[in-house]
């Protein structure tokens, strides 16, 4: 029986602004674009030094990216009254690579920071997914066991990471398939 279900946050309830601004500009994330999110995401790096860094290797003022990172606050409404649904029955967990700088904002502009009973932020606490240990400590913070958890992530290595703990992960594609996959589970989303 499901006691806790656990969202990833970009690519997820908000999009992804660091792809779409990849994507957009040509850029994979990979190499150093990768290393960049990596070091600002358990917090080796100011939110500040990654958009300088960022310039540096992309070529585009810190002004024209901070716009993209700032203009791009696109939450998913629908997503977030399912979370508000299932936050009646199960205990609601967030677990997000990100800069807190950048993510906390976002929770507060929203009114959905209350949401989650856990907010585990990859760079407040230095580890960041797919590494195991981040899942561990989501799952301990929640007070579930982990075959007791759902998580749901846009990445397939940090479902299958999640896996190897007992965990029943989802591979988010939209809603319509994340909605059938929890019914699947027994956990009732409509």
């Amino acid at each position: 029986m499901y006691k806790a279900v656990i969202f990833d946050f970009f690519g997820v309830i908000h999009a992804d602004p660091y792809q779409r601004w990849l994507n957009k500009h040509g850029f994979k994330r990979g190499g150093e674009f990768a290393d960049l999110s990596d070091m600002v995401d358990k917090n080796l790096i100011t939110w500040q030094e990654f958009f300088q860094r960022l310039s540096a290797l992309s070529k585009q003022t810190e002004a024209e990216i901070k716009e993209a990172f700032y203009d791009d606050r696109m939450i998913d409404e629908s997503l977030v009254n399912l979370i508000k649904e299932l936050k009646k029955s199960y205990k609601i967990g967030l677990l997000s690579n990100a800069s807190n700088a950048y993510l906390r904002p976002i929770l507060e502009e929203h009114g959905i920071a209350g949401l989650f009973d856990v907010d585990i932020i990859s760079s407040e606490v230095g580890i960041i997914k797919p590494d195991p240990e981040i899942f561990k400590l989501t799952v301990e913070k929640l007070g579930v066991e982990p075959a007791e958890t759902v998580f749901i992530d846009d990445n397939s290595y940090n479902t299958d990471s999640a896996r190897t703990l007992g965990i029943t992960a989802i591979h988010y594609k939209d809603l319509a398939s994340l909605k059938a996959e929890l019914n699947e589970l027994g956990i009732e989303a409509n």
